[in-house]
């Protein structure tokens, strides 16, 4: 809905207005609007004037006996699951050098196309290996194996301009994962900025800091163990089944009280 993106096509324009038409008849219909992070729901309410409610993902929570593990032998292992497109790709691509530099690994999960160039580095064999996604269950035991999850963005204005408001739903996955957390995207990030409000990951809100962030999660299993423990705890605190259901059951008992009582009045 929003209209800061950079296009330069006429039809990409016209169909965005189309949908922004579209999309404002549908809302009337609705009594509630939800929204993934507070970022989303304040900008969203300028533009469409509704309130948003902000529902966030849950995520079935690490026992605390999990985490920190620090048993894994050599070297620290870093792992990433999902889409690489919107320049991800080319932020996978620092760390996976970082990797090489200091002696970690790091394995991704995608079923997107790769280019030659992103594929000779995240796919080398020695530090970087390339899979196939896997299902959900299969990457829970993936994330068990491994010491880093990583949640990246793309730094070009473009794809900073489409993904400015994503939060994306792997976020609590990573945070649920047992995992510490390694944060890498542009600062206007939404994703960033929440799990940098969190206290949850160690967030790298410029290129020229990967390297160290890399460096100091494969050298120092002391803040690899604290970033794996801030993860859990906000997993806990602001991904609760538990919490989840009793808001949407809150609001939706709060709901069918109104309209119920509007329905009394009327007669």
């Amino acid at each position: 809905y929003s209209l800061k993106q950079v296009r330069f096509s006429p039809l990409y324009w016209l169909n965005r207005f189309a949908l922004r038409r579209a999309l404002r008849k549908t809302l009337v219909k609705y009594e509630l609007l939800y929204t993934m992070t507070q970022e989303q729901a304040d900008a969203f309410a300028a533009l469409l004037h509704r309130e948003l409610r902000v529902l966030r993902k849950c995520v079935p929570l690490p026992e605390a006996a999990d985490v920190p593990r620090l048993l894994h032998a050599p070297p620290v292992r870093f792992i990433y699951a999902g889409g690489i497109y919107y320049g991800r790709d080319e932020t996978l691509m620092r760390i996976a050098k970082a990797c090489a530099l200091y002696g970690g690994r790091i394995d991704i999960y995608t079923n997107a196309p790769l280019g030659r160039r992103a594929e000779r580095v995240l796919n080398d064999q020695k530090t970087s290996f390339l899979h196939a996604a896997v299902p959900f269950a299969t990457l829970k035991t993936l994330y068990a194996e491994s010491d880093v999850a990583i949640h990246a963005e793309s730094f070009r204005p473009k794809q900073r301009s489409i993904t400015r408001l994503s939060f994306s739903s792997k976020i609590p996955d990573c945070l649920a994962s047992g995992c510490a957390v390694l944060a890498v995207s542009a600062p206007d990030s939404v994703g960033l900025q929440y799990l940098k409000r969190m206290d949850a990951a160690l967030c790298v809100d410029s290129t020229s800091r990967i390297d160290d962030a890399v460096r100091q999660l494969i050298k120092e299993p002391a803040l690899l163990a604290a970033y794996a423990e801030k993860a859990r705890a906000c997993a806990k605190r602001a991904h609760d089944p538990t919490q989840t259901r009793r808001q949407l059951c809150d609001d939706l008992t709060a709901l069918a009280y109104a309209q119920g009582r509007g329905a009394l009045s009327n007669h």
